[in-house]
């Protein structure tokens, strides 16, 4: 108890100087902001004490602000590697579904192939294409049908050399392009 009674009531020395606020050793404290007449003229602080505690004061806030800038640059560190990540998992991602997409293509190829279109083409209907299990949203092309109105936009699509036209709305007329004349 009584440590702490002393550290409560602080006491000053006196200055051998009277207090004058013109004179060059007039200052304010920086710790405590008390007015004093230094008796060194490079004091700052009106006793050790105030030293003491001002320069503590600012080592733990110099301490503060590195264990934070520390704590800034690894949390930057994670977030740029959490982006190399993302950015691998987005390129798997791409260069799979790219691989998905082309093993679908190959296999409506394949089906297209296994039913012998004839030469002048086939007409089948969507749901027997699909129960074959035929993707119409994976195609090698898509065009325009120039002997159509331009204002119905009329396209048809292409998987490898066979091109599927809709002519109904439950059939598809199915043309083999290598055995179209040039």
């Amino acid at each position: 108890m009584k440590y702490h009674a002393q550290k409560l009531t602080k006491t000053y020395k006196s200055s051998p100087y009277k207090l004058d606020q013109e004179s060059d050793r007039f200052r304010i404290c920086k710790n405590c902001g008390r007015k004093f007449m230094a008796t060194d003229r490079r004091r700052i602080h009106c006793d050790d004490d105030c030293s003491d505690e001002f320069h503590g004061a600012r080592k733990r806030l110099k301490r503060d602000a590195n264990k934070l800038n520390a704590e800034i640059e690894k949390q930057q560190q994670l977030e740029v590697s959490e982006e190399l990540i993302e950015e691998t998992n987005k390129d798997t991602i791409k260069e799979t579904n790219e691989e998905t997409d082309e093993s679908i293509l190959q296999s409506n190829l394949s089906i297209l192939e296994s039913l012998q279109i004839s030469k002048k083409g086939d007409y089948y209907n969507l749901d027997f294409l699909h129960s074959y299990g035929f993707q119409f949203s994976h195609y090698s092309g898509k065009g325009l049908i120039f002997n159509t109105d331009p204002n119905l936009n009329c396209h048809f699509t292409q998987v490898g050399n066979y091109r599927l036209y809709r002519v109904a709305f439950s059939t598809i007329l199915i043309i083999n392009l290598i055995h179209i004349p040039c």
